[in-house]
């Protein structure tokens, strides 16, 4: 890259770009020869000033109006969002290695929202380097105008222009691509940001958005629904139905070609449809909330920077997800009105750690911290019991998977969306990968307490033969992994680090492996206790009772990254905690049927004491209820196979379509300005999707 140059006036609302570039390879040729530009026709008007294909002394100007293709794709539909933006496209001619193609055009916007203010958040690109990269804002002389930076080699000159303007400018000069290190914080940004703005307080932006955030009570289909949620008993019970309302029927889909994404539709526009993007699912559940006499605002979040919103100026373009306050029973809580079938009631709902958020409302001075409620965050805890039936029949391995929390959340939402026929699918295939040879020994069980907010899943499988081994007379062998652990630790083959390392935060994950005889020993070193800033991990066992051997992992993490400087301390600790999780377990071959379980058990721990569940959805789509679900597992006979059960047992969704949804809890929608900021990446199966917190965005500006 040669040149990057944009320039921008504030008070006309204009963008001007120009790039060059020098072609290197075919893959260059290929990308380039194509020029294209996105825009709102709704809001935005494209000038193209030129677009050259220069090759030594010859310049071939591409920019004609009979050159002109126009296309409306909607790139982002397989993330449920419609943004109504085209594209103007040019087919550069006649484009070899070693031309440089120089483009220049303007775009002028006029803004929905805030017409007097200019806001402005641009990075310093990464992923190619450049002779040159210029950044300037002409704006009146006396406006007030602030700029910020993340880097302590950026600076800005100032220049007072004969119009009576003002020019800042900024230049970052033969820098190199910088590559970003595997599995960075979502909220990391290898590069350089500079940020300029004339908002002078975040009230102004609360303010300012609150009236563009026109509230309607009376929507004859919002005063219905508010009536029938008003008809059942309790306030509790109306506000989890209010909740299930918004979260479980009203579908995400994100129109942006309506308002330009800077304003909610009209809550009960929302309910009648029933589908809305982040603002639209918020507005309408504030909206249901206050006609219930609850206390409730929207409020805004960014779903990637989290807690670095407090580095930014105040800004509209620093948010990019919109949640939910409310306050019940003096408690202050927040919800995703996007993450669909969670549990827990309205007192016990997982949310992401969104770290801060700015209230819409006109007394909103300044960001407020975000916290969710002690112990909503949940656990993931496997319990696998390895035991032998007979003397002729290889070693079989009984698992119970129990979820809480935001786990608990992750598992309904997969068993809904994809059925626990694939469920069971993906558990036996990754114990198949862990054990190959391994088949499936007793049907997928499972039990749903969305109150509790618990889900509990289990199944057996037979190991290979080969899995044990003779290790002298009368006494065998078999190695086991905590592998829960070990998803969760993660295992780092670098020796230091020049960015954090992003740790899966919250997660909280046990790993119980029972050995239904008497283990004889171990081939474990002494299970250490390990607190790190990062983690903290307890291994406890052999513990032997009634003939059971049984060992114990526990990890949980205290924090969403490792800073560089403390990454070797760390990896020495991971790599000492990682010796633990894995063990070779001797025993003698005459007593290992002691304390076996017979044939056929059920496999599912007993149900805990709980109230059936009614259905309090108040005239919206009835799901199978607590109390079905728990019953009719319990009915089944022991060993029963699993089909017969199925269509009885089976979670009809609570929505009117799928989401995508991750563990961060939101739906995908527009990307922001920071495409290139590494994300966590789930495994696939139940067992270990759960355990990584996708970050992902909605809110559309």
């Amino acid at each position: 890259m040669l040149l990057i140059d944009n320039q921008c006036h504030a008070t006309r609302h204009e963008s001007y770009r120009r790039v060059a570039q020098r072609i290197e390879s075919i893959a260059g040729v290929q990308q380039a020869a194509q020029w294209r530009c996105d825009f709102d026709p709704a809001t935005q008007e494209v000038a193209i000033h030129s677009l050259i294909v220069r090759r030594r002394e010859n310049a071939r100007e591409h920019a004609s109006p009979e050159r002109l293709r126009f296309f409306q794709r909607e790139e982002n539909l397989e993330r449920y969002t419609l943004d109504g933006f085209a594209t103007v496209m040019v087919l550069l001619e006649d484009v070899r290695i070693g031309d440089v193609i120089d483009t220049s055009f303007t775009i002028r916007t006029t803004a929905r929202i805030f017409p007097e203010h200019f806001s402005l958040l641009t990075a310093v690109p990464v992923a190619h380097g450049a002779r040159l990269f210029h950044l300037s804002v002409q704006f009146s002389t006396g406006h007030a105008m602030r700029w910020n930076t993340d880097s302590r080699m950026i600076e800005v000159e100032k220049n007072e222009l004969e119009n009576g303007e003002t020019r800042w400018s900024w230049k970052v000069e033969n820098f190199a691509p910088r590559e970003t290190e595997p599995n960075v914080p979502g909220w990391f940004f290898p590069g350089r940001f500079i940020q300029v703005t004339d908002f002078p307080s975040w009230q102004t932006v609360a303010a300012g958005l609150a009236s563009a955030w026109e509230e309607n009570f009376d929507h004859a289909e919002l005063v219905e629904m508010a009536g029938k949620i008003a008809a059942l008993s309790g306030i509790h019970q109306q506000v989890e139905s209010a909740l299930r309302l918004v979260q479980d029927e009203v579908r995400y889909l994100s129109v942006n070609t309506e308002l330009g994404g800077a304003v909610p539709s009209a809550a009960g526009v929302v309910l009648q449809r029933r589908f809305g993007d982040c603002k639209d699912k918020a507005f309408l559940l504030v909206h249901l909330l206050r006609r219930l006499g609850v206390s409730a605002r929207p409020v805004l979040v960014h779903t990637m920077f989290r807690h670095r919103v407090e580095q930014f100026l105040p800004m509209p373009g620093a948010f990019n997800h919109a949640i939910v306050e409310y306050e019940l029973g003096g408690q202050r809580r927040w919800v995703d009105a996007t993450i669909p079938l969670q549990g827990g009631g309205p007192m016990g709902r997982a949310l992401p750690p969104f770290g801060k958020g700015l209230p819409v409302e006109p007394e909103a001075v300044d960001l407020e911290p975000i916290a969710s409620a002690d112990g909503v965050d949940g656990i993931y805890r496997v319990h696998e019991s390895f035991r032998f039936e007979s003397r002729r029949l290889p070693m079989i391995l009984a698992t119970a998977t129990t979820t809480t929390g935001a786990y608990a959340d992750d598992v309904r939402r997969q068993m809904t969306f994809e059925g626990t026929t694939a469920i069971g699918k993906g558990r036996e295939q990754f114990y198949q990968r862990l054990f190959p040879g391994a088949a499936r020994h007793a049907e997928l069980e499972w039990r749903d307490d969305r109150e509790r907010n618990e889900v509990i899943l289990a199944d057996a499988y037979v190991l290979p033969e080969n899995f044990t081994t003779r290790v002298e007379p009368g006494i065998g062998g078999f190695f086991a992994a905590a592998h829960v652990i070990r998803s969760a630790i993660g295992f780092q083959d670098m020796e230091e680090r020049r960015h954090p390392l992003g740790v899966p935060f919250p997660c909280h994950v046990e790993h119980v492996l029972e050995c239904e005889f008497e283990a004889i020993g171990t081939g474990a070193a002494r299970f250490p206790a390990l607190k790190t800033d990062a983690f903290t991990f307890h291994a406890s066992g052999p513990s032997v009772t009634g003939g059971r051997t049984v060992f114990q992992l526990t990890l949980k993490t205290n924090t969403d990254h490792v800073s560089p400087e403390n990454f070797v301390q760390h990896r020495a600790k991971v790599l000492s905690a990682w010796g633990t999780t894995g063990m070779t377990i001797h025993y003698r071959s005459e007593r290992r049927f002691k304390g076996s379980r017979g044939v056929g058990a059920s496999l599912m721990p007993p149900p805990r004491e709980t109230a059936i569940e009614t259905s309090i959805n108040a005239g919206v789509s009835e799901s199978a209820s607590l109390g079905e679900i728990a019953q009719c597992l319990h009915s089944r006979t022991p060993g029963e196979p699993m089909a017969p059960a199925a269509a009885a047992c089976k979670i009809e969704p609570e929505s009117s379509g799928p989401r995508r949804v991750g563990r961060s809890g939101v739906s995908r929608g527009d990307a922001d300005d920071f495409k290139a900021i590494s994300r966590y990446a789930g495994i696939g199966v139940v067992i270990v999707i759960v355990l990584v917190r996708t970050l992902m965005s909605i809110f559309s500006h």
